[in-house]
């Protein structure tokens, strides 16, 4: 996750490698998510991006996003 954030940011490269937060806002969509287990991965490793979770499945069982304030599931059909 970090290295690739160095990439796309590359202004923000040094703070990002060393675990802080980078300058710019990181928002980070994880289309057709499933459990969402790689969007709680990513929320995890990245506590200072926002990160959304989209799937058509309305009745994903989703506890294990709860009481992450930077982790949120919508629900879409992205096809």
């Amino acid at each position: 996750c970090r290295r690739a954030l160095r990439k796309l940011l590359p202004g923000s490269a040094a703070s990002v490698a060393a675990g802080s937060p980078p300058e710019a806002d990181v928002q980070i969509v994880d289309l057709c998510s499933g459990k969402g287990f790689a969007s709680l991965i990513l929320a995890l490793s990245l506590p200072w991006a926002q990160v959304l979770a989209v799937d058509a499945n309305r009745d994903m069982e989703l506890a294990h996003f709860r009481g992450r304030p930077n982790l949120a599931f919508r629900e879409l059909d992205v096809t």
